[in-house]
């Protein structure tokens, strides 16, 4: 049977069916819904798309469609394994983060959106027709809309969903624009019908338009004002989902407009460049002002995303000024963090969500400690931090070793522009590698180490073995791309090799020096595991004697006196002023005050760009509409002398022929 109609049959008969499932169950159907559709998908790649490289289907007759051309070539291919990985994860890891949920109708939705959601992430790597590419994006976007309102009930929430909902129309409109234009230029409105319209037409403008409209999903600066809000309500299983998978797809359809670019290389690489590099330094600035966890992990996925348009950016630039293999360097790398960032990006948010199934918090103002009570969500968290830093041995040094050796390869080009951008690329990968670690050791240090600053966190203990147990594999899968590069660099080659039909074989060196890297990453861990190992052996021989922490000389500390979030990073608060706003709530005691109340000090982060290009010009409409607000007189008179009022502006529109 064909894969599209099992697809659609799951969506209409099995998912519905959760409402009927006792509420104990919920999250195992569920996942088994998840695991039938990963095998579904992963089976027709293991059987067909490994034959023949590529997997082929029509569906016809489609009532006001027409047909629809299914289609998984190596790049579908590599996104459907990925989605499928992260998703069997989240779903197992949701069975342990939901069974406290009692709310069945919230269950029920999250559910049903959940598995809808993988299905639709699924078919979009898989069509080829920008009509119902779109359907399928907006059912996307509507099932993560409905996940992020799992808490529905509170109005922040409510809010913050709708804020979602609305950018992510917004990037539709855009996308729609791109698809009318080629409607109208090539009377054509599949993928294939780019290359066709990039033939006769300058490229820059409509790969413009396509940037926009999934830059909204990617969280591209400036479109990236739903970022941080979303990620701190949405449910971690979730949170892990949207940031480590959905957001790929609009990387996905960059690098499908990407491959029909016929021309202006030079202009859309430096362009994706320059807006990477800034999203990437952005992203990492505003992530370390955060004193919420989950809300600097949204900051840092725009790093990251940052990487990875760099990356694509190289990829494209290398093609336009015939440097081969800067761009096949640039394009896998881009590949690679993109697969790289989906595993430890889902760890650390499933690692944020067992810090606030423990302690009920994600305020790292209120947590420390934590290491001493969840010693495996403490490692675990850590090797996440280390991931994303892009330290060896683990995958994120791979992604960002071939970025780097694209860059420093690219820097012998005769081209100066390109020479120019890419000293300014390597200048911001640097610098957001630096910032990184100084984020997650803040992070990490302030809710791992230290003492605890409340009592929940006093209390806290490790989470059940359903939350822990995907965690453990994302981690294994991480460790692999360290060990084994190749095998990955191997597989990304092949959709490489679509992108850059010239890839020089001289690029082997660069990925036998990662190989070597890996060995010595094995040597490393291996004399660490043997270092722990006597350690262990020694104490458990001599015991442990336990005592307080040396104090300076000062015996009476309190838990107030170590850093905070804030404190942490108040120097860099000045670096950080043209990104963001930091409000200082606090009385400050006057020198006549001889007995002072208590005081609390709290500090609130501002988006500066959201602050300026989004909510002012919104408060500015709204003042705009409510001058209009006469109109709604509540009297049925007036709203039939509307209408007839519209019937009479369209018949004199017609009569005069205007339209």
């Amino acid at each position: 049977m064909e894969i599209s109609v099992l697809l659609f049959t799951l969506i209409l008969f099995l998912v519905p069916l959760v409402v009927l499932v006792p509420q104990k169950y919920k999250s195992f159907y569920s996942f088994g819904n998840v695991l039938i559709t990963s095998f579904l998908t992963t089976y027709v790649i293991i059987t067909e798309f490994f034959k023949h490289w590529y997997y082929f289907e029509e569906i016809q007759r489609i009532p006001l469609i027409g047909n629809i051309e299914i289609k998984i070539d190596p790049l579908s291919a590599i996104f459907i394994l990925m989605i499928n990985f992260i998703f069997i994860m989240a779903s197992l890891y949701s069975i342990g983060y939901l069974k406290r949920q009692k709310n069945e109708r919230s269950l029920n939705i999250n559910f049903i959106a959940f598995n809808v959601l993988q299905i639709s992430m699924l078919i979009i790597c898989m069509i080829q027709d920008f009509m119902p590419f779109l359907i399928v994006w907006e059912i996307m976007s509507f099932a993560s809309f409905l996940l992020i309102l799992a808490d529905y009930e509170k109005k922040k929430t409510v809010k913050i969903a709708l804020n979602y909902l609305v950018q992510m129309h917004v990037g539709v409109v855009f996308l729609m624009m791109a698809v009318i234009i080629l409607q109208i230029e090539t009377n054509d409105m599949t993928f294939q019908s780019l290359n066709t319209y990039f033939q006769s037409h300058s490229n820059f403008p409509m790969f413009l338009l396509f940037f926009v409209g999934f830059g909204f999903k990617l969280g591209f600066l400036p479109m990236h004002t739903w970022v941080g809000d979303t990620y701190s309500v949405v449910p971690s299983h979730v949170a892990a989902v949207m940031s480590g998978v959905m957001k790929k797809l609009g990387v996905y359809g960059l690098i499908r407009v990407l491959m029909e670019v016929q021309s202006d290389f030079l202009q859309i690489g430096l362009f994706l460049l320059i807006m990477s590099m800034i999203t990437g330094v952005y992203g990492i600035i505003s992530a370390i002002m955060q004193k919420n966890i989950r809300k600097s992990l949204a900051y840092s996925s725009m790093e990251n995303i940052g990487i990875i348009g760099i990356g694509l950016g190289m990829g494209v630039i290398g093609h336009g000024v015939g440097d081969y293999a800067l761009a096949f360097l640039g394009f896998s790398g881009a590949l690679l963090h993109v697969f790289n960032h989906s595993l430890f990006k889902s760890l650390l948010f499933f690692s944020a969500g067992s810090i606030h199934e423990a302690t009920g918090t994600v305020n790292i103002n209120k947590l420390g400690g934590l290491f001493k009570k969840m010693k495996f969500t403490g490692v675990i968290f850590l090797i996440g931090s280390l991931a994303v830093c892009g330290l060896p041995p683990l995958n994120g040094f791979m992604s960002e070793f071939l970025l780097y050796s694209g860059i420093l390869e690219g820097m012998n080009a005769t081209h100066l522009m390109s020479e120019i951008g890419l000293l300014i690329g390597l200048l911001a990968l640097s610098l957001i590698g630096g910032l990184a670690i100084y984020n997650f050791t803040k992070v990490f240090g302030l809710s791992f180490l230290g003492t605890p600053r409340t009592e929940k966190a006093e209390l806290a203990e490790e989470v059940n073995y359903f939350m822990l147990a995907p965690q453990i594999l994302i981690i294994l899968t991480i460790f692999s791309v360290g060990f084994f590069p190749k095998l990955y660099i191997n597989v990304v080659g092949k959709v490489v090799s679509h992108l850059v039909h010239q890839a020089p074989i001289f690029t082997i060196k660069f990925f036998n020096a990662a190989e070597n890297i890996s060995l010595m990453g094995m040597v490393f861990c291996a004399v660490v595991i043997v270092i722990y190992i006597l350690r262990t052996l020694a104490v458990k021989k001599n015991g442990i004697t336990e005592g307080p922490t040396w104090g300076c000389g000062y015996v009476a500390p309190n838990v107030r006196m170590q850093y905070s979030s804030t404190s942490y990073a108040h120097f860099f608060q000045t670096l950080a002023a043209p990104i963001v706003v930091a409000k200082s709530n606090y009385s400050a005691i006057e020198s006549n005050n001889i007995f002072p109340k208590s005081r609390a000090f709290e500090t609130k982060i501002e988006d500066k760009v959201r602050k300026n290009w989004l909510e002012k010009p919104v408060q500015l409409a709204l003042k705009v509409i409510k001058k209009f607000a006469f109109i709604q007189s509540g009297q049925t008179q007036s709203y039939l002398v509307y209408a007839l009022l519209f019937i009479l502006v369209l018949f004199l529109i017609t009569f005069f022929k205007l339209i």
